[in-house]
């Protein structure tokens, strides 16, 4: 397949994940600014997204790093205006979770969904 026709693939994943999914946010750290020794942090940038909850399998759970109360989530590429990192966090509602992985499935290097692994 060529990109274009992943990018085609990317669109209708994005539009399933719009119809069952929710809004959520990505929180970003603020940039740091100031004297190294006392850095001062910027407000947090905050990224819409849209998630799905998924549930790990078996498998996943077995012998990972996957802790008890660990959610999984899938993150829409559709309207994302970053990448996400480990070092941000999605918030959904008034919950806040860190992100401790994320896994872009990305057949034929497009993005079509990230996979984010999330901590309370």
């Amino acid at each position: 397949m060529n990109t274009q026709e992943w990018e085609a693939i990317a669109g209708d994943v994005a539009d399933g994940l719009g119809e069952v999914g929710f809004e959520a946010m990505i929180l970003r750290a603020g940039a740091e600014s100031g004297p190294e020794f006392a850095p001062t942090i910027g407000p947090d940038t905050e990224h819409p997204c849209t998630v799905l909850r998924d549930e790990f399998s078996q498998m996943e759970r077995s012998g990972t790093q996957v802790q008890a109360g660990d959610q999984k989530f899938m993150l829409s590429t559709d309207g994302l205006s970053i990448e996400p990192k480990v070092s941000d966090r999605l918030k959904i509602g008034e919950k806040t979770y860190q992100i401790v992985d994320v896994s872009p499935f990305a057949p034929g290097d497009v993005p079509i969904y990230y996979e984010l692994q999330v901590r309370k």
